[in-house]
């Protein structure tokens, strides 16, 4: 046979062939995705079965790799942060024998004879002392061992971290306010009136007649002090009634008002924030840091008076000149009026309240305060002045209780 015709016969072989192939797949059943409304999907009914990904599946295995990797470096971080996060014991040793004073021999004296583990930081110093951090906290008795095992008693280890035990909640000394019985006859004496306030159920913490400085004679005045706020409301309103005799009580003067003291030189007149002076100790004349002191009974910086440097004894607090611009301790208002502090009721409660008493309280109340603040020297003038205006416009009888930067409120209807 010729070239030309076994060229002519290989095309149709390689046809005959190719559809011999396919017939085969013409005969497999074709799979339909059927969708939620009964149609077919004819894109997964047309093509063939897919071994390799599509742009789309590619897709989100990239997405789905990505939120996995970042989860795992959010998990890490967060891992880090709680670990940075642990409790750190630091300590600072002091005066290390020679033979121990290297990196190596120290390392190996914690780790190997003292069996310290998770050491994190550890620095020898050339002048034989150290800075150990520990992630763990060590055994009470590791300063003990310490000087065991290196055999020298004068080798410390000072914690820099140590906690702190909290301390007793420390309870404010109560505000003790003052009154005075008057016109009371010299036959009767304090022991009567005590009899008298405990008959009524009053408390109260001393009483005493009153003695003059220019005749040293005691007067008809007898003096009661208490940190009862009912107490001096009942005597302030009502007085008091002594052997069938009606005695009217009235309230103390106003007391001075009290220079801003620093907490740094623990002089007066400025705050801590402008002090230029250096901090010293407050109950010692020493030089020390104030919270270090070691001695056990006060003396006053100032004037070696038996007293820390705050007393309201001292006599420099006594002589300090108080001016215009001398920084004033702010007034306190002792159990104020309904409302004027934070409010306990709901806001039905609190609107329903009568405002014909609730409201002149507070206003009373409140300008007192401002205006004290306001002009510290002028506290006594201040007072005689809203008392008087409140019985004559608010028809509200006040008397203002003060207690050296405190006051407290006795309202008569």
């Amino acid at each position: 046979m010729s070239d030309r015709t076994l060229r002519s016969r290989r095309p149709s072989s390689s046809a005959t062939n190719t559809s011999t192939k396919k017939k085969p797949k013409e005969n497999q059943p074709r799979t339909q995705d059927t969708s939620s409304n009964g149609e077919s999907n004819p894109d997964l009914s047309n093509s063939p079965a897919r071994n390799s990904p599509t742009p789309t599946e590619s897709t989100m295995t990239h997405t789905s790799t990505s939120a996995a990797s970042s989860a795992a470096r959010s998990a890490a971080s967060s891992s880090a942060s709680e670990s940075s996060q642990l409790q750190k014991f630091k300590f600072h040793l002091k005066n290390i024998p020679q033979n121990f004073a290297t990196q190596k021999a120290f390392y190996s004296l914690l780790v190997v004879q003292l069996n310290v583990k998770k050491i994190q930081t550890l620095i020898v110093n050339p002048n034989r002392t150290a800075l150990l951090i520990l992630n763990e906290q060590p055994p009470s008795n590791l300063a003990q061992q310490l000087k065991t095992a290196v055999n020298a008693n004068n080798i410390e280890l000072i914690p820099l971290n140590q906690p702190r035990m909290p301390r007793p909640p420390s309870e404010r000394k109560p505000t003790v306010f003052s009154i005075v019985i008057r016109s009371v006859d010299l036959g009767t004496n304090e022991n009567d009136v005590s009899s008298e306030l405990q008959r009524l159920n009053l408390n109260f913490r001393q009483i005493w007649r009153i003695k003059s400085m220019k005749t040293n004679k005691f007067t008809t005045l007898i003096r009661v002090t208490s940190s009862d706020t009912i107490t001096i409301d009942t005597l302030l309103s009502q007085g008091i009634t002594l052997f069938g005799r009606h005695h009217e009580c009235e309230r103390s003067h106003t007391s001075a008002p009290t220079p801003v003291q620093c907490s740094r030189c623990f002089q007066r007149g400025h705050e801590n924030t402008s002090c230029p002076n250096r901090p010293i100790c407050p109950t010692c004349p020493n030089t020390h840091a104030p919270g270090k002191c070691p001695s056990t009974d006060p003396q006053c910086p100032f004037c070696k008076g038996n007293h820390p440097a705050w007393s309201l004894k001292c006599p420099n607090y006594k002589d300090f000149a108080i001016s215009e611009d001398t920084p004033i301790v702010p007034m306190h208002i002792i159990d104020p009026p309904a409302n004027f502090a934070d409010p306990t009721e709901s806001p039905e409660e609190v609107s329903s309240a009568d405002p014909s008493i609730t409201h002149p309280r507070q206003l009373v109340a409140y300008l007192t305060l401002v205006l004290m603040d306001l002009f510290p020297l002028q506290r006594q003038q201040i007072q005689k002045t809203i008392e008087k205006t409140s019985s004559s416009f608010l028809n509200l009888r006040t008397t203002i209780n003060p207690s050296g930067n405190r006051l407290h409120f006795t309202f008569n209807e």
